[in-house]
């Protein structure tokens, strides 16, 4: 739970610089409840972020809140739109779950959603990466001794995915064996 905790911390201080992966890898962290209390509303405010910012993954988890109604008021065409936009990235399972809404939502309303999705823009100037990316060991020693929030958002994105992670030791270097001869 510890390294969860340090995990949530870093994952925070990246998102409130605007980091795509560090605002998906905190709404991630207070939807599941891992280095905090559970949060639908503080998950849901931290997807909306990244999936502005063109984050698949991020769009596809919105629109499944929309659809379950947790930490946002149930909107199955909001949920079809998100779904829609985490589709058009090629994200197979929002496809699948956008089509599902097709037998539960009136014709006008899916029409409406589709015109939604097609002039959505994201607001980021670019698409960023969801590959998540560990760091390098000098990444995570430098971030490690920057508990002061002296750390780019990505390489504070990249330390909280490394917390994350059970065989990570932040901060150590594990020898690796030399490559057979």
């Amino acid at each position: 739970y510890k390294r969860q905790a340090q995990a949530l911390k870093w994952a925070e201080k990246a998102a409130r610089q605007g980091d795509v992966e560090g605002q998906y890898t905190l709404a991630s962290m207070y939807l599941a409840g891992r280095g905090t209390l559970q949060n639908f509303q503080a998950a849901f405010e931290w997807f909306d972020k990244a999936a502005r910012q063109n984050h698949a993954e991020a769009q596809y988890r919105l629109g499944a809140m929309y659809r379950s109604g947790h930490g946002v008021a149930l909107d199955k065409a909001k949920a079809y739109v998100w779904f829609s936009l985490a589709a058009a990235q090629g994200h197979q399972r929002a496809a699948e779950d956008r089509d599902s809404l097709l037998n539960a939502l009136p014709p006008e309303e899916i029409a409406l959603a589709q015109r939604e999705a097609q002039a959505w823009r994201p607001s980021a100037a670019q698409p960023q990466s969801t590959a998540r990316r560990p760091p390098s060991v000098a990444v995570a020693r430098r971030i490690t001794r920057r508990v002061d929030g002296e750390g780019t958002a990505g390489d504070l994105a990249a330390v909280g995915h490394r917390c994350l992670e059970p065989q990570a030791v932040v901060g150590r270097v594990t020898p690796r064996p030399a490559p057979a001869a």
